[in-house]
């Protein structure tokens, strides 16, 4: 081989590799695709009807069934072979990208995690029976717009998260906890009526969602951090027996206007109220002792402030950027103030 055509050869080889990178940012930057998985699936044809697997879990519980052959409708039967098929595999229809609908009969009970992880465009109605969904079942399920979850026993983790044309949900009456993250970024939902039976709120259980108010339960003992953060939230009236806000609880709130603390709150977390910029009025709790780093920062409507008698710690920029604070009162003696 003479050196010409080596020279020629390589500027071909580098050619391919500019044109191979190219369409690799292209793919990622613009269309997403960037793990093993979106590839897979990207370059997967889609036939009409998904097929099924089936493994029996016990003649009393009946079958679990997975996905095998990739389709754009997929129809799970009620039964196979005469017995009930009762659960959804983990992992089952995991990134299928490319599929529009999907059928689960009322046999269903159990729905495994990440079964229908990141089925983007598939409209998905969920049967009224079902007891248990594991973590991130349906992550980033774009068109699944409705939600019966009364008959559900025990959720997972973000189940739900990125749902964003979910617009009603109906929670469950059995459960004690609404788990972390369950509806993160689900930007359609405005309204959830938690049930008075919940005791526990996990972390940024509505996030970056769209509810303007929010009624705590009868029952509530605990609240995770940002659960509210990026709402439309505009005020809050929090329990009697609450003891502490979360860090981020309210981060980025742009709407919230009101706050009143009641006499329990004895801390406010780190970034609670972090750029809540329409924030106007702040009523602190008689018995709060510690403002954390930076919790109202950002907060330019806010104007005038009272501190209690008992606090004790403020921390740095607990106050910075409240370009329109103006008036505040001491009626205590503040060991440490942050910078």
């Amino acid at each position: 081989m003479d050196d010409r055509t080596k020279k020629i050869l390589s500027i071909v080889g580098g050619l391919i590799i500019v044109v191979a990178a190219i369409f690799m940012y292209v793919m990622t930057v613009f269309l997403g695709v960037d793990e093993t998985d979106d590839w897979k699936d990207f370059f997967t044809i889609y036939k009409e009807e998904a097929t099924l697997t089936y493994e029996l879990i016990s003649p009393e519980k009946g079958y679990e069934v997975k996905g095998n052959e990739r389709g754009k409708k997929v129809i799970i039967p009620s039964t196979y072979d005469g017995v009930p098929v009762t659960r959804i595999a983990d992992y089952s229809f995991f990134k299928w990208k490319k599929c529009e609908s999907i059928i689960l009969p009322d046999s269903i009970e159990e729905i495994g995690k990440n079964a229908f992880y990141e089925c983007e465009k598939a409209e998905i109605v969920l049967p009224n029976y079902i007891r248990v969904i594991e973590n991130q079942a349906f992550y980033n399920c774009k068109e699944l717009k409705e939600l019966n979850l009364k008959n559900v026993t025990n959720m997972g983790i973000e189940t739900f998260f990125g749902c964003s044309s979910l617009e009603t949900v109906s929670y469950s009456e059995y459960m004690e906890e609404v788990p972390s993250g369950i509806f993160s970024g689900c930007k359609k939902l405005e309204t959830i009526i938690v049930p008075d039976n919940v005791k526990i709120i996990g972390a940024r259980a509505f996030s970056n969602t769209a509810i303007t108010s929010f009624s705590f339960p009868a029952g509530f003992e605990k609240i995770g951090s940002g659960v509210f953060s990026g709402t439309k939230i505009t005020s809050i009236v929090f329990p009697e027996n609450m003891s502490t806000v979360p860090s981020n609880l309210f981060y980025e709130c742009d709407k919230l206007i009101e706050v009143i603390l009641p006499n329990s709150v004895t801390e406010i977390g780190e970034s609670a109220f972090y750029n809540c910029k329409a924030l106007k009025t702040v009523s602190l709790s008689e018995n709060l002792e510690l403002i954390d780093n930076c919790a109202f920062l950002g907060c330019e409507s806010l104007s005038n402030l009272i501190f209690p008698q008992n606090i004790k710690e403020v921390g740095f920029s607990a106050f910075n950027n409240c370009t329109s604070l103006t008036e505040v009162a001491f009626q205590s003696n503040i060991k440490t103030i942050g910078k």
